[in-house]
């Protein structure tokens, strides 16, 4: 967070101001030599007070000692996300397009410590269909995933834990289900240490998709390093364990970018918010599009939505398409372990 120098509030000014005023003395009257009497009175005045001020002082008992300073309370070790995930398909069936919405509820708790090993668990639901609409016969959408056994989705639950994993997580190198990645709070941001100062976010994300577009890049498209400090900064904006600050000057950056599109938007739990977009899912390369949501009040990542073309009938192949991949984010926290829920 920034600190501000110490600085007089307006009260303040103007009471120094007012301890500063000099004031015009009033007319002078002839002095008399009060000094003797006033002496007088000094002396019966402390005599007086001492007779009085001594006996209470050893009558009263000594006022307890202040309580210590509360101390800052220490970030709590792991990163708590519990979200519902979804995909929306779509087949070519009776002659007719089908879309069915499937939906899965999601948890997931990973140590917060910058090592490269860390604890992490996972409890992850089956997927469930939750909507279906048929352009050609409602009776094409009863129990459509049942019928279509050949996707890969989690159809019975888990609850799964490993007392160290390498981070961030790499495609295959562990036992955990790959649903669970877009609900890790920093995939790509291993940096404890972020700003919440505009200007010094928006260098040392441009300097993190600088270091990950050379590595694992090796085409020179500019755009395709801007679109991934757009998702840095997405992705920094829905880390848990950063402040309100620094999440907020990350969708700030992120909305400033030239290739973002900002509006309002509700999301499939019907949460309004401001929507952040690239893309559309419609482009003619077939490139997607991503859409965020969030609440601008409290900065919180509401939702997050990657969007897919879908290719003219007659190229279509014959499995499922994806229409969007999407995260809806219900609690992003901290816990003090594995077991804890807040």
């Amino acid at each position: 967070m920034s600190d501000y120098a110490g600085e007089l509030t307006g009260f303040e000014q103007r009471l120094l101001d007012g301890l500063r005023e000099v004031r015009a003395e009033p007319p002078r009257r002839p002095r008399r030599n009060w000094r003797p009497v006033a002496a007088l009175v000094a002396t019966a005045a402390a005599v007086v007070g001492a007779v009085v001020a001594v006996p209470s002082v050893f009558d009263r008992a000594e006022p307890p000692a202040p309580p210590p300073l509360a101390q800052p309370v220490a970030a709590k070790p792991f990163s708590y996300v519990k979200a519902m995930q979804g995909t929306e398909y779509v087949t070519m069936e009776g002659g007719g397009e089908v879309r069915s919405d499937i939906r899965a509820a999601s948890e997931v708790w990973v140590g917060n410590e910058p090592a490269g090993m860390r604890p992490m668990r996972a409890v992850l639901q089956p997927y469930q269909q939750v909507s279906c609409t048929s352009s050609v016969s409602d009776a094409l959408c009863a129990d459509w995933l049942g019928r279509h056994g050949e996707l890969k989705v989690d159809r019975e639950p888990i609850d799964r834990s490993l007392p160290e994993v390498r981070y961030p997580l790499e495609v295959g190198d562990t036992a955990m289900p790959d649903r669970i990645r877009p609900l890790l709070p920093d995939t790509l941001v291993i940096d404890p240490g972020l700003p919440s100062d505009p200007a010094a976010l928006a260098a040392r994300v441009g300097e993190l998709a600088r270091s990950w577009y050379e590595r694992y890049h090796k085409s020179p498209l500019d755009s395709l390093r801007n679109h991934l400090e757009w998702e840095l900064l997405v992705e920094i904006a829905g880390k848990p364990t950063l402040s309100p600050e620094t999440r907020s000057a990350a969708f700030g950056l992120a909305m400033a970018l030239p290739m973002s599109r900002v509006g309002s938007g509700v999301d499939r739990l019907d949460r309004a918010g401001t929507k952040l977009s690239i893309g559309d899912g419609n482009a003619p390369d077939g490139a997607g599009g991503t859409e965020v949501i969030f609440d601008p009040a409290t900065s919180t990542l509401l939702s997050i939505e990657e969007l897919r073309a879908v290719p003219p009938d007659t190229k279509r192949l014959p499995q499922p398409l994806v229409v969007s991949n999407y995260t809806l984010f219900e609690t992003s926290t901290t816990v003090s372990s594995t077991a804890e829920r807040p």
